[in-house]
């Protein structure tokens, strides 16, 4: 249901560049990683969306391939930015783009320089001109997620949130978190992984 309601507002903002409608769309998802079974499913549900206009609108997938071996092969996002600027270099026809964001200072100049719709999904680059962001407040999340370990710990403890890299979304829940710090120690975690697993490394904040 969440990917169902996702492809439909993705499209949606992604439509409002457009004051008239085309015969066919080609559309692009630039995930973080490809593997990610959320971004799949944000895959899916933007073509099971196209193929019921026509049969020649279609959504691209692309970007970053992960690994067992090496789960966050692009740490800093200069994967993912060098991608989606050659992806609009080299694709004449391309409608609308929409990208989950790793590194929102270097995404900016190509989002803003873009002569087709941008809109972030999942995590944002606010301070760029994509379009809209559809996705979920990273914030309240961290706040929640506070709230709940509040009411399993109300005297307040140490906590860790395990997260794959630093990207927008990762860094709001955190702040979401913190700021419920009256009652809180908290450390911050971020991945390690053996074996494919992901295990937690506290670094102190």
């Amino acid at each position: 249901m969440k990917s169902i309601i996702l492809h439909v507002l993705l499209l949606q903002q992604l439509l409002l560049g457009y004051q008239h409608l085309a015969t066919s769309y080609k559309f692009a998802l630039v995930p973080k990683t490809m593997e990610n079974p959320f971004f799949i499913q944000s895959l899916e549900g933007c073509e099971d969306r196209v193929a019921l206009w026509d049969d020649n609108s279609t959504c691209l997938y692309g970007g970053v391939a992960a690994s067992p071996e090496n789960p966050n092969p692009d740490p800093d996002g200069r994967l993912q930015a060098d991608y989606v600027r050659q992806l609009l270099h080299e694709t004449d026809d391309l409608d609308g783009l929409a990208i989950s964001v790793k590194n929102p200072e270097l995404l900016k100049p190509i989002i803003d320089g873009a002569a087709i719709p941008v809109i972030a999904f999942d995590s944002d680059a606010p301070n760029s001109k994509r379009r809209a962001y559809v996705g979920t407040d990273s914030v309240f999340l961290g706040q929640t997620l506070a709230k709940v370990a509040q009411q399993i710990c109300p005297e307040g403890g140490t906590f860790g949130l395990l997260a794959p890299d630093s990207s927008p979304n990762v860094l709001e829940r955190e702040i979401g978190f913190r700021s419920r710090r009256p009652w809180v120690d908290l450390c911050f975690t971020r991945n390690t992984v053996i074996s494919g697993r992901s295990t937690g490394t506290v670094i102190s904040p």
